[in-house]
């Protein structure tokens, strides 16, 4: 049974930044497709309307992903643990203090992707890489933990939570059948951590990564 990986959202920081994604452009839109995006906009409005605010700390959520699903923290000694944490502090980095990764914080992507750019592109994001890795704390403070909660064998959401800045990442893997069940929980994890009535009036990224993961 193959394996599905979702990465859900992370509240106020960047997408992963040593994700690279190769897409062929195209604005043409199928009938289908354009009402695709229809629903999802008439489905997206609905759920903002219908947000309330009710909201915890991010000590709050630990305790209940620990009562309600067991969760557990990954040792910092672990390599998923390192791995994880590495690209987190690399994307506050580029969020807050982009100064500090000179002039690897603005890489062109280029215009044609093939082989030769994309080996330059790569070349160059693994130059950021390395430089957000050698920040040290005392330069950009980050205090990173990663819990993990499993459903039985067949999946596992991994909930990551910094607590300098202040910000929260869920994503989930697991077979097909799971994948209900561990979104599911996702969508659980993200309403208790819930948004403020100043979140809603000014529609923050806390707000719209709410809204985003109850989409799903």
């Amino acid at each position: 049974m193959g394996r599905s990986v979702k990465s859900v959202s992370v509240i106020g920081g960047a997408d992963g930044p040593t994700s690279v994604f190769v897409a062929g452009k195209s604005n043409n839109l199928s009938v289908l497709g354009r009402i695709k995006r229809t629903w999802r906009k008439k489905k997206r409005l609905n759920i903002e309307k219908k947000i309330v605010a009710v909201s915890h700390t991010l000590d709050e959520v630990v305790r209940y992903m620990k009562q309600q699903y067991h969760a557990g923290e990954i040792p910092s000694g672990e390599r998923r643990y390192q791995e994880q944490r590495r690209c987190f502090k690399e994307s506050l980095i580029m969020q807050y203090r982009p100064e500090l990764l000179g002039e690897t914080a603005n890489i062109k992507h280029p215009k044609e992707y093939d082989e030769a750019s994309l080996k330059e592109l790569w070349k160059q994001i693994e130059l950021r890489s390395k430089k957000a890795e050698e920040i040290g704390n005392d330069v950009f403070p980050i205090d990173y933990h990663l819990y993990e909660i499993s459903y039985f064998d067949k999946g596992k959401v991994a909930v990551e939570i910094e607590n300098t800045w202040g910000k929260l990442g869920v994503s989930y893997s697991g077979n097909k059948k799971a994948v209900r069940q561990l979104r599911r929980i996702t969508k659980d994890i993200m309403r208790f951590y819930g948004v403020t009535q100043d979140d809603i009036n000014n529609k923050t990224e806390r707000f719209h990564s709410l809204v985003s993961t109850l989409c799903e």
